[in-house]
């Protein structure tokens, strides 16, 4: 009888699933490899097909040590990071998601000018490829702006994002520097691409925000490792691929 019983309960689960997770949970429902696929299809500013592959994920971490201070608050109750490079291997980027307890309205103050300097080279967390939590997220809108823009994300007061887009150059065009936007702190991962990536090697951010629980942001570098200083533009690409991640992987979330 006892056996029976686990067959009934089997059928009826496959028949009746559980209802999917609410947006505000998926952060902790869906399976990592949901969050941080291992590859992302995108393209890069001239319409060719681009793929980001994973480097690795971090383990789940306070926000405050994986976001720079500007870009979550009080209301932030922790952060998933991963890393990806595009697969010629010539640009890296750390895509983090902010998981919020609540939406604080949002109040514009004066963008940061460069939050990452005084940073320390590399990895300050030494994290290692791979997930250790399991743990998944959830996620919001994206901008719907002009898709060649570029967003640089500016403080708020709370957890909003104030996004100030400016339309692109040639498409092999580097950008005037204007101080590095806050962002979420880059994750290195020994044995490939992403090896030499820390605080200083980020060139450019994108942090995407909205109505959902979730502040999705990337932190975009070089390959080889070079380090930013100021003065240093970006190229359209690096920005490109930048936003492309911050918003495939958080619309992929939301939706």
């Amino acid at each position: 009888m006892f056996h029976l019983s686990l067959v009934l309960l089997s059928i009826m689960a496959a028949v009746w699933p559980s209802p999917a997770p609410t947006v505000s949970e998926r952060w902790h429902a869906w399976p990592v490899a949901r969050v941080f696929p291992d590859s992302v299809p995108g393209s890069s500013p001239s319409g060719a097909r681009v793929t980001y592959v994973l480097a690795g994920v971090a383990p789940e971490a306070p926000c405050r040590r994986a976001f720079q201070p500007a870009v979550v608050g009080p209301g932030c109750r922790t952060a998933l990071r991963a890393t990806y490079a595009d697969s010629t291997g010539t640009f890296v980027v750390t895509v983090g998601i902010a998981v919020l307890d609540s939406r604080p309205p949002t109040q514009t103050l004066a963008p940061a000018t460069d939050p990452g300097a005084g940073l320390t080279d590399g990895s300050a967390d030494g994290f290692t490829a791979g997930s250790a939590d399991g743990f998944t997220a959830g996620s919001a809108a994206g901008p719907a702006a002009d898709p060649e823009a570029v967003f640089v994300a500016g403080p708020t007061a709370g957890l909003g994002t104030v996004f100030v887009a400016g339309p692109t150059a040639g498409l092999g065009a580097v950008f005037a520097d204007a101080g590095r936007p806050a962002t979420v702190r880059p994750v290195a991962f020994p044995g490939g691409a992403a090896e030499r990536f820390g605080d200083r090697q980020y060139f450019t951010g994108v942090v995407v925000d909205s109505d959902e629980r979730y502040v999705v942001a990337t932190a975009a570098g070089y390959a080889d490792g070079r380090a930013y200083r100021p003065g240093d533009g970006a190229m359209v690409r690096l920005r490109h691929a930048a936003r492309q991640l911050a918003t495939v992987l958080h619309q992929a979330l939301t939706r």
